[in-house]
């Protein structure tokens, strides 16, 4: 660990197959030793029931005693959004931290969960099953596969939502969620060009054993990483450890496009995350574009409407798009979700929209937000389904080859000012979570220098480098 060089200190391995939160707590957290620099943590899905989920809805491991698929999923729904599942894991959070030194910043590393199917959910699975039993072969239809990744997307957001809360509860960033799921891409089950099963597939980083494997084993390790889905988690727990290379010399065009918070509202100066997020970008080339001039900042420019929906967002776009961004920041969705229009076909008219923004601007990088927490309860549920689209959405936007990548935001409800829009406080967080993701798109080589076009006299093609916006 950086800073950490004594040669005599070695990792503690713990970890035991089938731990729920209570286990961790009571018989692993105790074999943590005092002043350890760093733990990393795995948990979660069997509080969910998962191995019920695998058994009833796949493999059938006990015939016609196995779980019954519906109600497994329905249960891990209830489940993961419970006030017990978010007190357990706050409990253990909390008795991992009393073992840590306290000189260690970022000092609990929470890997999440990744999807089992491939993002483009292709119909070549509808008729395959993973079944081991003769008599009852449940097919991988396209509802399945996507009631399961949605189902791991949805545990991913609550985890990053309790770490939030834990952060903030410290004070500073001690526990930090690691998203690897991204790092998956191409290697499920279920890829259009992988006739399954394909047990034997270097590709595919998951186990799927053959009838020849011992039913102990089968419970045990199917659908859990192969050494090269290990060594894909271990990536993305190195890049939060070590970071990436930061921001610096970068020529960036910026389209701010979304609603109310995008525009800034209730921001005591009107400038919502743009000057926070200017302010940190300081060394970069930056120029905000849109058709809307909102705040005290002199480089005021968004494309942020009070009150849209993700179908007028789109309309507004195209007020902006011909200026040709390299980047844009989207955050769409929270009216919908607010007066709980459509919500359900929500993905897909985001979906729409980044579309229309590739077809505009088709070497731009489209970062796409997490909707922040609503205070209202039917709100909060609504988004939190939302948002675990939105990264399903993001992977299969990736796997077609665009530009896009998904912006974790770090805010609770404690970070509102009306239950809806940011404070100050929660708009510099924003700020934060979009900093991540543009470090994390240039990490990856695909912010590209903004195309030379026109200007329309709206506002400047130049780019503004100091980080009062002046």
């Amino acid at each position: 660990m950086p800073g950490h060089d004594d040669p005599t200190r070695k990792p503690n391995f713990i970890a035991c197959s089938g731990a729920v939160i209570q286990d961790v707590l009571t018989k692993q957290v105790p074999n943590v030793q005092q002043d350890t620099d760093m733990v990393t943590l795995s948990i979660g899905g069997n509080d969910l029931g998962i191995e019920a989920i695998l058994d009833g809805c796949i493999f059938q491991f006990s015939g016609s005693s196995s779980p019954v698929c519906t109600e497994s999923i329905a249960a891990a729904k209830t489940a993961i959004s419970s006030a017990q599942f978010e007190i357990d894991w706050t409990n253990l959070i909390n008795a991992i931290l009393e073992k840590l030194s306290i000189s260690v910043s970022n000092a609990i590393f929470v890997a999440g969960y990744t999807n089992f199917f491939s993002e483009d959910l292709s119909s070549q699975c509808e008729s395959i099953s993973f079944s081991y039993s003769p008599s009852n072969q449940p097919g991988l239809t396209r509802l399945l596969r996507e009631q399961l990744n949605e189902l791991l997307q949805t545990l991913n957001w609550y985890l990053h939502y309790y770490i939030t809360q834990s952060n903030k509860r410290l004070g500073a960033n001690k526990v930090v969620f690691v998203d690897y799921n991204e790092n998956y891409n191409g290697h499920r089950f279920c890829r259009p060009t992988v006739p399954e099963p394909d047990r034997n597939n270097p590709d595919t980083w998951f186990l799927n054993l053959d009838n020849a494997a011992q039913p102990t084993d089968r419970v045990a390790q199917n659908f859990r990483p192969t050494p090269s889905g290990h060594a894909g988690i271990k990536d993305a727990v190195l890049e939060r450890l070590l970071g990436l290379p930061a921001l610096d010399g970068l020529n960036l065009r910026i389209l701010p496009l979304g609603d109310s918070i995008t525009y800034g509202f209730q921001s005591s100066d009107g400038n919502g995350y743009r000057q926070y997020l200017l302010t940190l970008l300081a060394g970069n080339n930056v120029n905000f574009i849109g058709s809307v001039q909102a705040g005290t900042m002199t480089n005021n420019n968004n494309e942020g409407h009070s009150g849209a929906i993700i179908d007028q967002i789109a309309s507004y776009a195209y007020l902006s798009l011909p200026e040709r961004p390299n980047v844009v920041l989207l955050m769409a969705g929270t009216n919908d979700m607010n007066n709980d229009v459509d919500p359900d076909n929500a993905a897909a008219r985001l979906g729409a929209l980044i579309d229309e923004i590739f077809a505009a601007c088709p070497d731009t990088v489209v970062i796409v937000a997490q909707i922040i927490p609503a205070a209202n309860p039917d709100t909060f549920a609504r988004l939190v389904t939302y948002n675990a689209r939105i990264s399903l959405l993001v992977n299969q936007q990736q796997t077609a080859g665009k530009h896009v990548i998904k912006a974790w935001m770090p805010l609770t409800t404690d970070d509102l000012i009306d239950g809806l829009h940011p404070t100050d406080m929660g708009y510099s967080k924003m700020a934060d979570g979009w900093l991540d993701a543009l470090v994390r798109a240039n990490a990856k080589g695909w912010i590209g220098q903004p195309v030379i076009v026109n200007n329309t006299g709206k506002q400047p093609v130049g780019f503004l480098s100091t980080s009062d916006g002046s």
